[in-house]
């Protein structure tokens, strides 16, 4: 819950239509300037890149103090990440996103948590979608694609999936083939988080 309050809290004040004749503040103004900065967005990338694999790949995820650190990294550089993109995009599609992903993610977490169905069989199966989707998102970016909405509607509905799966693995239970240790709280977070970023 404290990532998303990060993610919040790094989000930028837009205000696109200032009819009010008022000026943003040099401090505000400093900050929008520092999220259209390709060459520190490209930093928070690798500081991305590197917080997670340590955290997945490198067996840091159990080790404390450092799965706190690497999680503090990954969740300020997702939350920079979210915020440059929400600069750049218009105001009312953000705010219609966040009330989407808000309702989908509270109604897919109650479903997960109350059905005898076992959703974490789909763990393989997901891992390859989510592969050829994120594949198609970067062929997409570097040829270009002008059909977003079909990629966003079939992204809601993979990461949908990506929720359901992850919140039954950390709910685990006796019906659940996989399910997340006890001491893999920091991998359960960060998966859940990005699902819902993701989402």
């Amino acid at each position: 819950m404290t990532a998303f309050f990060v993610t919040l809290a790094c989000l930028p004040t837009i205000d696109h239509h200032n009819k009010s004749g008022l000026t943003h503040s040099s401090l505000l103004k400093g900050y929008h300037k520092m999220l259209q900065s390709p060459g520190l967005l490209g930093f928070v990338i690798v500081i991305q890149l590197i917080s997670m694999c340590g955290i997945m790949c490198c067996g840091l995820d159990k080790k404390v103090p450092i799965n706190y650190i690497l999680l503090s990294a990954f969740t300020f550089a997702v939350s920079f990440m979210v915020s440059s993109v929400c600069l750049r995009t218009d105001p009312m599609i953000v705010m219609q996103a966040s009330c989407l992903t808000f309702t989908v993610a509270l109604a897919i977490t109650y479903y997960a948590a109350t059905t005898k169905t076992d959703f974490t069989l789909f763990g393989p199966i997901l891992t390859i979608v989510g592969w050829v989707f994120c594949m198609a998102g970067f062929l997409y970016a570097i040829f270009g694609y002008h059909h977003g909405l079909i990629y966003s509607t079939f992204g809601a509905l993979l990461f949908s999936f990506y929720l359901l799966f992850d919140t039954q693995m950390i709910l685990g239970g006796d019906n659940k083939r996989y399910q997340y240790d006890e001491d893999s709280y920091i991998l359960a977070s960060m998966a859940l988080y990005m699902d819902i970023i993701n989402l």
